[in-house]
């Protein structure tokens, strides 16, 4: 499976890559909401971990744009976030984010976050 995760904390991104990496899964990493719509133009993933917080467009506007992008309209985006309010909020819902995984990463979460979209694809 193939992973794009969009994050801005360098820490966040080792963690959640080494989780992802450790299951066999091939991992990409954009830093940010524009650098994650270039990869998107050139790459297709299976899976993408949104941080929700992130500067110049934060996860849920990367969102509405990528499920703007031809084929990229039921690809599973899963929010990650510390601030379980922020997924709850209306506007943030209709996004288009498939799911929500909140911070500090556990290796159960990933790994059933993971295997749901496996198995649903």
């Amino acid at each position: 499976m193939r992973i794009l995760i969009v994050e801005d904390d360098r820490v966040n991104v080792r963690v959640l890559t080494a989780m992802t990496k450790l299951k066999g899964h091939e991992v990409l990493t954009a830093w940010d909401g524009f650098q994650a719509l270039k990869i998107l133009e050139e790459e297709k993933v299976d899976l993408i971990f949104m941080d929700v917080n992130m500067p110049l467009m934060d996860g849920f506007e990367t969102t509405r744009r990528i499920r703007k992008i031809p084929g990229m309209e039921t690809v599973p985006i899963v929010a990650v976030t510390a601030d379980n309010d922020a997924v709850k909020d209306e506007r943030n819902i209709s996004s288009g984010i498939t799911d929500v995984v909140l911070k500090p990463y556990r290796v159960a979460k990933i790994d059933e976050i993971i295997t749901k979209f496996t198995t649903s694809a």
